[in-house]
């Protein structure tokens, strides 16, 4: 589930898996600046995840030269998601 126009618009897209146990969604943008918004719906458990994540991209001659080198999603979900976790955990204990 995302979005480019701070959800006044939103698509929801299925992931992909990979053959390394990675899921993926591949999306359509109209330029090289925007800022996505997304989240993740749970179909196993039907559950929202909770959270938003944010993503801004920027055409790369406007990047400094330590900010050139990329992630993925999957990289950025990850560290955040676990961050995210033990929030909650603690929260709802």
């Amino acid at each position: 589930h995302w979005t480019t126009d701070e959800w006044l618009h939103s698509t929801d897209a299925r992931s992909r898996a990979t053959g390394v146990d990675i899921e993926f969604v591949d999306l359509p943008l109209p330029d090289q600046k925007t800022r996505i918004r997304f989240t993740f719906l749970w179909l196993d458990e039907n559950r929202w995840e909770g959270n938003d994540y944010k993503i801004e991209l920027q055409a790369r001659a406007h990047l400094r030269e330590d900010q050139r080198s990329v992630g993925t999603v999957a990289a950025v979900y990850d560290r955040r998601y676990s961050v995210d976790s033990a929030k909650n955990r603690r929260s709802s204990s």
